[in-house]
C-alpha cells in the first residue's frame, strides 16, 4: 500500500509540476547551480552562498522541492557544516556559512542538494571548491614539463578500425597548453595531427595499426606519450548522429545471451532499442536533445560500454555587452552592466575555478570525465565553446544513476519524495510496549506558539507537517489516545534524519588546486579510482532529557504561568488573556467586560447546571483562587498579582464547577498552589530547521583591487540558463 501511494504521489507531483512527455519512471530530477561569493576565505570568516534549484525535465524549470541542503565538506570526507535553506517558487536561495576558526587550512568543497536528488548518486550534487587560508599556494612556474591525459571514446581501444581519443594537454601544474600534437608509429611515421584548444582539449581520430605501438609527440618538445593499450576483446560502442538518425557500431566479445542497447536523454527518458542482434545499424530519433547517452548492456542491465552524443543547439540568448579591457581601482562597474538582467553575477579572480550555471545544470550534474571541464570556454565564441564541449562529453560517463537502478520501478527509485513542506515524525509506544494505534500526536512550537496535529497509524507511526521554522526552534510533543486516559507516560521514538554519505569528495576539486594542496601536505588524488556510492549517514533525532517535559497545557496555549506572563511583558489582564487561544475578551453595549470561549457557547447561554447566570451576558464562569468572580473584577487585577491562568475545557472544569462552556481558572500569587502542579507527559524535540537567509554580495562594485578578474553572468532558468564569462583587468 505504501509503495502504491508513493508511486501515485510521484506521478501526481511530476505531472502537475512539469507536464512533459516523460513519465514518472523516466528519472527526472532536479539540480542546483551553486555559486560562492568567493573561492578563497579565511577560517572564522563568513561565506555568502547563492544558488538556483531547477527541474531536470526538458520543458520546465520549476523545482519540485522548496528546501536545499548546503554542506561544507573536507577533503577527508567529513561534513564540517550543514545548513537547510528555503528557496522561492523560482528556485532561488541564498544563505551564509560561518567558517569555523579551527578548520584546517587547505582545499574543501561546498555542495548542495535537495531531498529528491538523494534518490540518485551524490556524485551528481552541485559542488564548488573553496580554499581555506589567507593565501593560495603558488603553482609551479615551470611549464616545460608536459602531461597528457587520454580517454578512448566508447570503450577500450580497438586496432584496425577508426578510433576516437579525447585528450587534455597540460603542464605540471595543471595549466592547459595550446600546441600541435603528432601521432607516429614506432618507425616515426606520422599517422595523424591534432591541435589542442585554449582549454588544452582535442579529439584525435585515427586507425590504430595492428600490433604496433603509437606515440603522441608535442610540437617543439622531446617528450612523447604512449597511446592507450588496445583490447579488441572488450566490448566497444561507437555512435554518431547524421541526418537526424543515430548510426551505431558494436564490436568486441559479447555475452552469449545477447545485449541490450538503451538510450537516455532528458526529453524521452530511458528508451530501449530493439536491435535484433545487429552489431551495426541506424536508430531513429523522435526528439533532438542536446546530449544523449547510449548504453550497451547485458540482459541484466549491467553496462558493458557507453558513449555520449552531443548535438550543439543554437543559443537564443546572446550577450550584447562589451567591457573595456582595463578598469581603474574604484571605478563604477554597475553602469557598465546596465541593461543586463542576469540571475546571478559573480566576480572572481581570473584563475579561480568558478563553474558557470549553464555548465552545472546542463552537463556537469549528469556527466563526469577524467578530463577537466572547459569552464573558461564560456568566454569564447559559440563555435569554439561547442568544440570544447564535444571533446569533454565524448570522454564523459553518465553518473546521475547506474543503468540497473534506472530500470527499476519508480517506487524503488523515489524513496525520498520532494520536500514541499517541513515534516518530522516518529513512533509512539504505550507503557506495555505496544504501539499507540489511532491516537493523536500534538506538536507545539515553543517559539512561534503554533500547534500542529497528526494521527498515529496501526504501528504507532506519525508524521506532522509544520510551517517553516528556524534551526533553533524547539517543539513540545505529546500523544493522546483515541479513547481512555490521556495522562499516560508514552515512549516517543523520533524518526532520525538520513543524509547522503560523502566519499571521494576531493574528486570535485580542480586539478590545479590538488597540485597546490599536495604542497601543503594534503593527500594525493587518484583519478583512476572508481567512484563508489556509500549508504546514507543517519543522524539521530535531537530529543531533550526527560526532566524538561511538561503537560498538554504547554502546547495548547490555554495555560500561562508566571514565566510566560513575564516573557510576553504583559501590563494588563487583557494582554494576558490575548495569549490564551481558547478565550477572548468581549464587552457589552454598556461597556461591561465578559470572557467568552472561542469554541462557542452552549445552547443555554452561559448558564451553569445550577441555573445561575455568569454575569448576565454570554461569558464563561471565572474562578479566582477557586472562588467565582465577575470578569470586571478580573480585569482590575494587575499581571504582577497572577501566578497562572488556565482555560479549562468543560470536562476538566467539572472538578470545580458544572459549566457547559468550561471555565477560566486564575490563581494569584497568594492563592492555593495545588492546581498549578504540572504533570509531565511529553518530550521536547529539536529537528533540523531552516538557517536564516543571507544577503549575498558577490559583486563588490568599488572595492576591486588591482589584478585580473573574470565576470560570470548567468541568465535564464533551468535548461534555458545561458552563461557568459568576461575577463577584466583592474589597474591601480
Amino acid at each position: 500500500m505504501f509503495k502504491t501511494l508513493t508511486l501515485l504521489f510521484i506521478g501526481l507531483v511530476l505531472s502537475l509540476v512539469c507536464p512533459a512527455q516523460q513519465l514518472p519512471g523516466d528519472l527526472r530530477s532536479e539540480q542546483v547551480a551553486l555559486c560562492l561569493s568567493r573561492n578563497q576565505i579565511v577560517p572564522g570568516d563568513t561565506l555568502d552562498v547563492e544558488g538556483l534549484v531547477t527541474c531536470m525535465a526538458a520543458d520546465s524549470a520549476r523545482p519540485y522541492s522548496r528546501y536545499v541542503y548546503v554542506e561544507c565538506v573536507s577533503t577527508t570526507d567529513s561534513v564540517m557544516l550543514r545548513k537547510k535553506v528555503s528557496c522561492n517558487d523560482r528556485g532561488h536561495f541564498a544563505t551564509r556559512l560561518p567558517i569555523g576558526i579551527d578548520w584546517t587550512e587547505g582545499p574543501c568543497v561546498v555542495r548542495a542538494y535537495t531531498r529528491l536528488m538523494t534518490n540518485f548518486a551524490s556524485e551528481s550534487f552541485a559542488t564548488q571548491p573553496l580554499w581555506l587560508g589567507r593565501t593560495l599556494p603558488a603553482l609551479p612556474a615551470d611549464s616545460n614539463k608536459l602531461a597528457c591525459e587520454m580517454v578512448v571514446v566508447g570503450g577500450p581501444l580497438h586496432e584496425g578500425v577508426p578510433q576516437h581519443v579525447a585528450l587534455w594537454l597540460h603542464d605540471g601544474a595543471g595549466r592547459p597548453i595550446v600546441r600541435s600534437l603528432y601521432l607516429s608509429n614506432a618507425q616515426g611515421d606520422t599517422l595523424a595531427t591534432v591541435k589542442t584548444s585554449t582549454s588544452g582539449l582535442a579529439l584525435l581520430t585515427y586507425v590504430p595499426p595492428i600490433g604496433e605501438a603509437c606515440y603522441l609527440k608535442p610540437e617543439g618538445g622531446e617528450s612523447k606519450f604512449a597511446m592507450p593499450l588496445s583490447n579488441n576483446e572488450a566490448p566497444q560502442l561507437l555512435a554518431f548522429i547524421n541526418d537526424g538518425t543515430i548510426r551505431y557500431q558494436i564490436s568486441g566479445t559479447l555475452p552469449s545471451d545477447g545485449v541490450r542497447l538503451i538510450s537516455y536523454d532528458r526529453i524521452s527518458g530511458l528508451v530501449e532499442y530493439g536491435i535484433d542482434h545487429k552489431l551495426a545499424g541506424v536508430l531513429p530519433r523522435r526528439h533532438t536533445p542536446e546530449v544523449q547517452s547510449l548504453f550497451l548492456a547485458d540482459r541484466q542491465g549491467r553496462v558493458l560500454a557507453e558513449t555520449t552524443l552531443y548535438v550543439p543547439q543554437k543559443r537564443s540568448d546572446s550577450l550584447a555587452l562589451t567591457l573595456p579591457d582595463t578598469l581603474h581601482n574604484g571605478q563604477e562597474l554597475s553602469s557598465l552592466l546596465a541593461g543586463e538582467k542576469p540571475v546571478i553575477v559573480r566576480i572572481v579572480p581570473a584563475d579561480a575555478p568558478a563553474l558557470p550555471a549553464e555548465a552545472a545544470l546542463r552537463y556537469v550534474c549528469d556527466y563526469a570525465s577524467e578530463l577537466p571541464f572547459p569552464a573558461d570556454s564560456y568566454a569564447l565564441p559559440d563555435s569554439l565553446r561547442q568544440s570544447d564541449l564535444r571533446v569533454w562529453l565524448s570522454a564523459a560517463r553518465f553518473k546521475r544513476f547506474p543503468l540497473t537502478a534506472g530500470l527499476l520501478s519508480p517506487e524503488e527509485i523515489y524513496r525520498q519524495l520532494p520536500e514541499e513542506v517541513l515534516t518530522f515524525g516518529g513512533t509512539v509506544w504505550q507503557p506495555n510496549e505496544r504501539p499507540l494505534r489511532g491516537g493523536q500526536v500534538v506538536a507545539y512550537n515553543v517559539e512561534t506558539t503554533n500547534v500542529y496535529e497528526a494521527e498515529t497509524d496501526e504501528q504507532g507511526r506519525f508524521s506532522i507537517a509544520v510551517d517553516d521554522f528556524s534551526d533553533s526552534d524547539l517543539f513540545f510533543i505529546q500523544a493522546r489516545p483515541a479513547k481512555g486516559r490521556s495522562d499516560i507516560f508514552y515512549k516517543y521514538v523520533m524518526r532520525p534524519d538520513t543524509f547522503p554519505e560523502v566519499h571521494d569528495i576531493a574528486r570535485c576539486l580542480p586539478f590545479a588546486w590538488w597540485k597546490a594542496s599536495t604542497m601543503t601536505g594534503q593527500r594525493s588524488l587518484d583519478f583512476d579510482k572508481p567512484y563508489r556510492q556509500l549508504p546514507g549517514a543517519v543522524v539521530q533525532a535531537k530529543v531533550l532529557p526527560p526532566d524538561t517535559v511538561t503537560t498538554e497545557r504547554f502546547y495548547h496555549r490555554n495555560y500561562m504561568d508566571r514565566s510566560e506572563i513575564e516573557k510576553w511583558n504583559c501590563t494588563t489582564m487583557a494582554q494576558v488573556l490575548e495569549h490564551l487561544q481558547g478565550v477572548y475578551v468581549a464587552y457589552s453595549a454598556e461597556g461591561i467586560p465578559y470572557i467568552r470561549s472561542r469554541r462557542g457557547v452552549s445552547v443555554l447561554g452561559s448558564v451553569t447546571m445550577d441555573g445561575d447566570n455568569t454575569s448576565g451576558y454570554s461569558g464563561i464562569p471565572i474562578l479566582l483562587d477557586g472562588i467565582r468572580v465577575d470578569a470586571s473584577e478580573v480585569m482590575n487585577l494587575t499581571p504582577r498579582e497572577i501566578e497562572s491562568v488556565e482555560y479549562l475545557t468543560p470536562r476538566k472544569a467539572l472538578k470545580y464547577i458544572s459549566s457547559l462552556d468550561g471555565c477560566l481558572y486564575i490563581q494569584t500569587r497568594r492563592g492555593n498552589s495545588e492546581h498549578s502542579s504540572i504533570r509531565r507527559e511529553g518530550i521536547f524535540y529539536s529537528p533540523l530547521g531552516l538557517s536564516p537567509a543571507g544577503t549575498t554580495h558577490p559583486l563588490q562594485w568599488k572595492t576591486l583591487r588591482a589584478g585580473h578578474y573574470k565576470i560570470l553572468l548567468d541568465r535564464g532558468t533551468g535548461l534555458n540558463t545561458s552563461s557568459h564569462i568576461l575577463f577584466l583587468t583592474v589597474n591601480e
